[in-house]
C-alpha cells in the first residue's frame, strides 16, 4: 500500500538516492522511516563499515524492516522507536 506506483516519493526514489551522493562509512538516519524505502537502499550504500538508524514511532514498521533487513543480511541498520515529540 505504501510502497507503490503513483506515490510520488516512491516512483522517484531510485533518482533521490543516488542524489544524496552516499558512501561507505557514512552514518545516516532516516526519521519517520516508514516501510524503508529509503533505509533499506542507503544501508547497500553505507555497506558494512557505515550505519543507518532507521526511526520510526511506528513498532509494525520498525519491526517489518527488522526482517526485511536481517533478510536481507543488512547489520548495519538499527531500529529507533520514537515518539510523537
Amino acid at each position: 500500500m505504501f510502497e507503490t506506483e503513483g506515490r510520488e516519493v516512491f516512483e522517484k526514489r531510485e533518482a533521490i538516492i543516488p542524489a544524496l551522493d552516499i558512501c561507505p562509512g557514512m552514518a545516516i538516519a532516516d526519521v519517520g522511516v516508514g516501510t524503508g524505502v529509503f533505509s533499506l537502499p542507503l544501508s547497500r550504500k553505507v555497506d558494512i563499515t557505515g550505519k543507518v538508524i532507521a526511526q520510526d514511532i511506528s513498532p509494525e514498521f520498525l519491526r517489518g524492516i527488522e526482517a526485511r533487513a536481517c533478510k536481507e543480511n543488512l547489520p548495519q541498520l538499527d531500529s529507533l522507536l520514537g515518539a510523537e515529540k
